[in-house]
């Protein structure tokens, strides 16, 4: 399957914003998501992010980690979503 380079770049912008998050240790709702990228991302569109973030979920690239008495959720990359990620990153530095 071929994916366009904005459909490919939009991907992997995600994919990254959700690891990096997690990372940091912050409970990434999609509106925590939201939040941050209209600071720090203003030319992306949110609400792709949001329909991206369903889709990938639906996909089994995200999904949600969820402690019991601990609210809110947070996203995580899958098993899935881990391999994704570094397909991609082969192949932007094969660029």
């Amino acid at each position: 399957m071929k994916m366009s380079a904005e459909r490919w770049s939009r991907m992997y912008q995600i994919l990254t914003i959700i690891e990096l998050m997690n990372s940091k240790h912050n409970p990434t709702t999609t509106r925590n998501i939201t939040e941050y990228l209209k600071k720090n991302e203003p030319s992306i569109d949110i609400n792709i992010v949001n329909c991206s973030i369903r889709h990938y979920r639906k996909n089994g690239l995200v999904k949600r980690q969820h402690k019991p008495y601990l609210s809110p959720f947070r996203y995580i990359l899958s098993k899935k979503g881990e391999a994704q990620l570094s397909w991609l990153e082969n192949e932007k530095n094969l660029i």
